[in-house]
């Protein structure tokens, strides 16, 4: 009985929605005259105003290029998670080891940060990170 209850009341709120929608398409075009073929003027400067809002936020995330010491940064920070995920807590053999591989691979790593697109951000959380997952979560 709760089944055809239902759809009886169903049917009865899209019955007049049915009959308006026969009686809309029976209605005649509006006269040109009458419909408004341009935006007005507040709908086209709140238009501008969202693109430039937009745009300004677009580049604004897209960071800058690197420079060498931010590469120096972020190749040092590597270095020492990497090595903490190794279990090397002595500040004085991170800071030797850290200094190999700058002189081994310093340069070929330099060469691949130098100018790619990085954020404040980024920056900030490579900083911050406190493992080589978080690391590399920042420069994704």
């Amino acid at each position: 009985m709760g089944g055809a209850l239902r759809t009886f009341s169903a049917s009865l709120r899209r019955e007049p929605l049915a009959r308006a929608f026969e009686q809309r398409q029976n209605c005649e075009p509006m006269p040109e005259t009458l419909v408004r073929t341009s935006p007005g003027p507040f709908r086209k400067t709140a238009g501008w105003c969202f693109a430039v809002a937009g745009a300004l936020a677009l580049l604004a995330g897209c960071g800058h290029p690197a420079t060498v010491e931010e590469c120096n940064q972020i190749i040092a920070k590597s270095a020492e998670l990497e090595l903490r995920a190794q279990r090397v807590t002595d500040p004085q053999i991170i800071a030797e080891r850290t200094k190999a591989v700058e002189a081994a691979r310093g340069d070929e790593l330099r060469k691949k940060c130098v100018g790619k697109r990085i954020t404040d951000s980024a920056l900030r959380c490579v900083a911050q990170s406190t493992n080589p997952k978080e690391f590399d979560k920042c420069l994704e």
